[in-house]
């Protein structure tokens, strides 16, 4: 009877989240011309890289936050709920820690590193960079809410988050509109607060109902460190490589082409990912349920929800290629002007978020079992041939921007075949594992 509650809790969950997801595109769709027509080509694609920049530091937990969930799901359907509060007081008190950590190498960054000739561009950035800086260390202790939300299976409540963060963001660029012009210093403070207001929100509303989840400084527990740094180590490492992978493609963009060409660069990617996100939302909840169920051991069900995943990924694609043929109409409709796209863009981004949705089912189901070895060498390898591959196809290969973007559809595509072949070979064997130890126990 539990085992059907785990499934059926997680399934309305993930559909509740597909639900709220459209209302988050429509959103992103007004938010993204207003923002464009406040700030201009050249400053949209400096505030699109230094949100590359400060994306980063959300993957700089080392690995607390995953390593959080995978521990906390066990716990919670085991009902050991002593033990979750030690992994909640424990993943809190050193992730603070860790950010307070951050915060001091970000802010000696700002007068070491000259971030212009970085982003190849002329605006003061520093001022801009220190209060996204601070928001974002902040928010990156309270955003650990989202993991607990994951945990309690309620993943419909994080993208609830996001339509709100959206909303309140939307609504201060328009009021930015009427009092200013361009201004990245006011862009700054309002995105920041944005996601600190609803992460505060959240976070005391979840605190308050569930007090075994209560993070206090009595149940820190040296040992539990351990516990979650073992897994969330592994975790740290491979989103690090997958940062540079995947992040780092504006930068680039930005260093050999000038912050201009961003713009075109990251609005053809906003709007193939701005399907992607519906696509994942559906796929977000299958970590913490992946989980539950390897603790339930029911391999075949894992194997079921893998396939038809797959299958929901084919569906995508064919919605990516549809996409791909109307772009510049729907594109320049959308945005009350015309941008340059060029079709090779165009076509290797498209063809890129299909690739990356197979990657999208196979992530959170390899990261539900367990199985940081294995994609944390893919992303090593990956994040290590990023960069020098995307500059070589850029500039001395002659694609220019497209080439950026080429490169890591090469490697997406490695890791959409390795990460397939991973997830059959890791479930078989845990499967044989457990075939065993069971035969051990009978007799």
């Amino acid at each position: 009877m539990k085992h059907k509650i785990i499934i059926g809790a997680t399934e309305k969950s993930a559909l509740r989240s597909v639900f709220i997801k459209p209302i988050s595109m429509v959103l992103s769709l007004l938010y993204t011309p207003a923002l464009l027509a406040y700030l201009g080509d050249e400053k949209y694609g400096v505030w699109a890289t230094i949100l590359s920049v400060i994306s980063w530091v959300n993957y700089c937990d080392i690995g607390i936050g995953n390593g959080l969930r995978n521990i906390l799901t066990v716990s919670l359907t085991e009902k050991n709920y002593e033990r979750a509060k030690r992994t909640v007081s424990t993943a809190y008190i050193c992730l603070t820690g860790i950010s307070l950590f951050i915060l001091a190498i970000l802010l000696i960054s700002i007068k070491l590193v000259n971030w212009n000739t970085l982003f190849n561009t002329d605006i003061d950035i520093n001022v801009t960079l220190l209060i996204s800086f601070v928001f974002i260390c902040v928010n990156f202790v309270l955003a650990l809410c989202n993991t607990l939300l994951y945990a309690l299976q309620k993943s419909e409540l994080v993208s609830l988050q996001s339509v709100f963060v959206q909303l309140i963001n939307i609504i201060s660029v328009y009021v930015l509109q009427r009092i200013s012009s361009g201004n990245l210093v006011l862009l700054a403070i309002t995105f920041g607060a944005s996601s600190l207001l609803v992460y505060m929100s959240t976070t005391f509303n979840l605190l308050r109902n569930k007090k075994y989840l209560r993070p206090s400084f009595k149940c820190f527990d040296k040992k539990m460190v351990k516990d979650i740094n073992q897994l969330g180590l592994k975790f740290f490492i491979a989103q690090i490589s997958f940062v540079v992978l995947y992040t780092t493609d504006n930068i680039i963009v930005s260093k050999y082409f000038g912050a201009a060409q961003v713009t075109p660069f990251s609005l053809v990617d906003k709007v193939f990912n701005i399907g992607y996100s519906v696509f994942a939302a559906f796929l977000t909840p299958y970590w913490s349920k992946t989980t539950a169920e390897l603790a339930s051991h029911n391999f075949d069900g894992i194997r079921k929800y893998f396939r038809n995943l797959n299958i929901l990924a084919l569906f995508f694609s064919c919605g990516c290629i549809a996409v791909a043929f109307i772009f510049r109409t729907v594109v320049n409709a959308w945005l009350g002007k015309t941008i340059e796209f060029s079709n090779e863009l165009v076509g290797v981004m498209c063809i890129y978020y299909c690739i990356y949705s197979f990657c999208g089912v196979s992530s959170p189901i390899i990261n539900g079992l367990g199985a940081v070895n294995g994609v944390m060498l893919l992303g090593i390898f990956q994040g290590i041939v990023n960069i020098p591959l995307s500059i070589y196809l850029a500039t001395d290969g002659g694609l220019g921007i497209v080439g950026v973007r080429f490169a890591t559809l090469i490697l997406v595509s490695i890791g959409a075949v390795y990460q397939f072949i991973y997830f059959y070979y890791t479930l078989n064997k845990l499967e044989k594992k457990e075939t065993l130890r069971s035969g051990g126990l009978h007799e």
